[in-house]
Parts: structure tokens; sequence; C-alpha cells
């Protein structure tokens, strides 16, 4: 049995992670930001901390008794979501600032969720902090995993919302190939590789799309809408107009922009279908839409 601090604990892959630590009987304290958070997620935990990960003022002993601290905390890349904390605060600063206190206590082991490609994308204000963080990581003389997966189900929510109001935009020729994973495969390869793992894992899903048909399958799960494809350069000509706006918004349309119109095919894992995923999502995002 391993003491195990999870971050990101409400977030769909944390959540995932934390059912698996408790039923291989691992003790497992998870980071909330407040009581109603905690309460989600009690059932599969030794112990709450409250705490907020941008203010060390309030994380002080919590990696008191931790061997090893699981990181899936990050800015949300969604565009229906409005909140302005930037990548550098939640993904780099408020991990580095757990980090920190890591060290001064007997943690001996990371194992942190980046994404796929971090170190090509230098540009990207996501892919860069991401990227900070491991360098943090590996200064740190910690043992480590950085798991980079090419996405998860959860993070194309934006295709079903956007199809569930009658159209979904697509970037560029939409042929560019991808193989996103199930949360809840990823977090059996999370489990996997908590206790010993390599240094970097690339992962994906078992089954590979294109972006066009990942839209496609979001219109047909909700029945009523069609895709609208927008020329890349047209993107590009738009952007810096919203980095004038909304920096926040730039930096995620940018990240979409990106991933749309290239390749990003990673080691398969699992056995879940987004296919299947979308049919089970879409009465429940029709339902919010009421």
């Amino acid at each position: 049995m391993k003491r195990i601090l999870v971050l990101g604990a409400t977030g769909s892959l944390g959540f995932e992670v934390l059912k698996l630590l408790k039923q291989e009987g691992h003790y497992v304290r998870a980071l909330c930001l407040d009581e109603d958070d905690a309460s989600e997620i009690k059932e599969y935990t030794d112990d709450i901390f409250i705490g907020d990960a941008q203010n060390p003022e309030t994380l002080t002993n919590i990696c008191s008794k931790i061997d090893i601290i699981f990181s899936a905390m990050g800015k949300s890349v969604s565009l229906f979501t409005d909140n302005k904390t930037t990548f550098r605060d939640i993904d780099y600063q408020a991990n580095k600032n757990i980090l920190d206190i890591a060290l001064k206590s007997k943690v001996q082991r990371i194992v942190y969720i980046s994404v796929f490609g971090s170190s090509k994308y230098k540009d990207l204000e996501l892919a860069k902090e991401h990227e900070k963080f491991t360098g943090e990581i590996k200064k740190s003389g910690l043992a480590y995993t950085v798991i980079h997966p090419v996405g998860i189900f959860t993070g194309l929510h934006d295709v079903l919302i956007m199809a569930s109001k009658g159209q979904v935009i697509s970037v560029g020729s939409g042929d560019k190939k991808t193989n996103p994973i199930h949360q809840k495969d990823l977090a059996k390869v999370c489990l996997e590789n908590i206790v010993n793992g390599k240094n970097k894992i690339e992962v994906g899903g078992p089954k590979i799309y294109t972006r066009e048909e990942i839209a496609t399958l979001a219109c047909n799960a909700m029945g009523d809408a069609k895709v609208v494809t927008i020329p890349a350069w047209l993107v590009d000509i738009g952007l810096p107009f919203v980095k004038l706006w909304d920096k926040s918004l730039f930096d995620k349309l940018a990240f979409f922009k990106t991933v749309l119109t290239e390749d990003a095919v990673a080691p398969a894992q699992g056995s879940l279908l987004l296919e299947d995923y979308f049919l089970e999502m879409a009465p429940k995002i029709q339902a919010e839409k009421k």
C-alpha cells in the first residue's frame, strides 16, 4: 500500500484514478477547493485536504506522510468555460506550488498528466506550461512518470455541445488523424505506472479517427447537426484579434487550431470507443440544454 495524493481529483480522469487506487487498497488523499467538491469524491478517499493549489499558504502539510503524487490538475481547454485563470496559473504554477512542498517532505515519486506533443508545440501556451512543469519535475530529483495522452474523450465534449446547437465547426481539411482515449482506459494506464514506470509514456485509444469522422460522429449522436468547415488560413487571420480581446480564449483556440490541422496518433491502449461514448453522452448534453 502506498499513500497517494491526487490532484485534479474532481476532474474526469482524476475521479477514475481515485476509484482504481481505492480498489487497489492504496491510502488516498485528494486535494479539493471546498467542501462541495469534497462531497463528490468522499467515498473514494481516505483523506480530503481542503486548499487552493494557487495559494501556497493554504497547502501546509498537504504532502505530510505522502509517498506519491498523482496530478491531473490543469486548466480546462473547453471553449464553453469562462475561467480567466491562465494555463500558467494552473498547469505550471499550481502544480509547482505543491511540488515545492513535496520536496520538503518525504514524497518519493510524482506521476503527471501532460499533453501529447508538448515538447513540439513551443508556441502554444498549454504545451509550453506543461513542458515547464515537466522540467521542474526532472530537476526535482524525484522518481517520476509523465504521461502524454493524445486526448481524453471528455476533452471532446465541446464537439458534442456544438452538435447540440446544430453545427460542428471543423478547421482545415478534416483528414488529420488522432486516437483519443477514454478517461477510464487512461486511468488504467495511470494505475499501471503509479508505483513504477518509464519517465515518459505516450498513449492513445484503440481506434484512429480523422477529425472529420469525429465531427460526423458527434452530429450523428445528436441526430440533427451538420459539419461546417473553416479554412485554416482564415483562423490564422482571426486569431491575433481574439488575442487582443481575450487572451484565455486565444490560447484555447490556438491549441484547437493546431490539433485539428496536424496528425496526433500515439500507441494504442484500452478498448472503449468514441462513437459509443458520444451516444452515451448525447442525451445528457441535450437534457442540460432544457
